[in-house]
């Protein structure tokens, strides 16, 4: 609204409501700049407590990650110890075995030879020579001499074939000895087949 008075030649123009109403405005301007100005404030402190409280977190997770891994580190080196004191002991039981299953295979092939030679001339044979059964008793002899090892798997067979042999001449049977034999040869097969395997799975393991 605007008043005039007409005095003297003066002119008054008054605008109360004007000037009241920028007034308002500028007020709400400032109190707008400053509520924003104290939410960007507010945020920011959150934003730092934010990040300080993933920092601590990630710290907290990679302190528990190290001893995680330390720990898993220690025990595949403990279980690797072990496994190189199983390997030892395997590798000093097997050289310690090894001369002893070298021996015993030297001592069936010996027996396997000397039996074949034997069976081969009791093959049509009507008797036992004195010479074969006298060869046959020295194989058993030698036998019980040389098996150092302690097996017993060849003895009944030998002791078979040592009863054969041990006959009077007139009481040997060729039937006997070629039964004995034949024994003999399939058992002392049987060991040679069984020595092979284990080497076979020897050096696959290795």
């Amino acid at each position: 609204m605007r008043l005039r008075h007409i005095r003297d030649g003066l002119v008054i123009t008054m605008k109360p409501k004007v000037i009241i109403l920028g007034s308002e405005m500028i007020a709400e301007r400032n109190l707008a700049k400053s509520l924003a100005l104290e939410t960007t404030r507010i945020n920011s402190e959150q934003t730092k407590i934010d990040l300080e409280i993933d920092a601590k977190r990630r710290i907290e997770e990679i302190r528990v990650d190290e001893v995680t891994a330390e720990t898993r580190r220690e025990r595949e080196v403990k279980e690797r110890i072990r496994e190189m004191k199983i390997e030892a002991a395997q590798r000093e039981a097997d050289e310690a075995i090894s001369p002893i299953k070298e021996g015993f295979a030297q001592i069936t092939a010996k027996i396997f030879e000397s039996a074949s030679e034997m069976a081969e001339r009791m093959k049509d044979a009507g008797f036992v020579s004195g010479s074969l059964a006298k060869r046959a008793r020295q194989m058993c002899e030698w036998y019980q001499l040389m098996n150092f090892t302690g097996d017993t798997s060849l003895e009944n067979v030998l002791e078979q074939l040592q009863t054969a042999a041990g006959r009077e001449a007139k009481q040997r049977s060729p039937e006997e000895m070629r039964t004995a034999l034949s024994d003999l040869l399939r058992m002392t097969s049987v060991h040679s087949k069984k020595l092979l395997d284990e080497d076979r799975l020897t050096a696959l393991e290795l």
